[in-house]
């Protein structure tokens, strides 16, 4: 076997095609998807890995770890519940979630909301106008109190989502949301740098 394979360069090339069919259908198997051989041959000379963070690194479920207010009000978490609990938004639900555990029963009727494409959403309370959702969306508010400003360069230095709540044109708080990272992450990148990927 051994002259067979030495002297017929056929049959080496002949012997990988199913190794590689092999490797790819036990990649399949395990939930990991591959193009072809050729990619899978090149596995060999990875030096870094770029990871999809969200439900890869992390769980995918974000949590609600701060929230900072300047107003004096007891309901403000209730008015939140209210217009979040309209949304299906992941970071919504984290909401919802945080707020339900901590808030009064008390209810809150929303007069209208209106979703705002990649920037959060409005809601009339009342006779109050109140806005939740990202940098973008508050961006033109009055006010912007000094408290909350350092909170949320902390927040954002922490590497965490920021939620901006504004009332009637006045930033009143900030909440710091963040997917927390899957307990097996860092047992895979030690794994990955002790086969020889020096970035991950």
């Amino acid at each position: 076997m051994v002259l067979l394979v030495v002297a017929s360069p056929c049959a080496v090339v002949a012997s990988i095609m199913p190794a590689l069919l092999s490797a790819i259908s036990s990649g399949a198997r395990n939930g990991v998807l591959m193009k072809g051989g050729t990619y899978l041959e090149k596995l060999s000379k990875v030096k870094a890995v770029a990871f999809d963070k969200t439900g890869t690194i992390t769980k995918g479920e974000p949590e609600v770890t701060d929230f900072e207010t300047v107003i004096d009000d007891e309901n403000i978490l209730q008015n939140i519940l209210a217009i979040e609990k309209q949304s299906s938004h992941p970071l919504a639900r984290a909401i919802v979630s945080f707020a339900e555990t901590r808030g009064s029963t008390r209810q809150v009727s929303v007069q209208s909301t209106e979703d705002i494409p990649g920037q959060g959403v409005r809601a009339v309370i009342g006779d109050n106008v109140w806005m939740l959702g990202n940098e973008r969306l508050i961006e033109k508010v009055e006010v912007f109190p000094d408290l909350l400003r350092k909170k949320r360069e902390l927040l954002q230095s922490e590497g965490k989502t920021v939620v901006y709540v504004a009332k009637d044109d006045k930033l009143v708080a900030v909440i710091g949301v963040k997917d927390q990272i899957r307990p097996e992450a860092k047992a895979l990148i030690q794994f990955l740098n002790q086969q020889g990927v020096k970035q991950s």
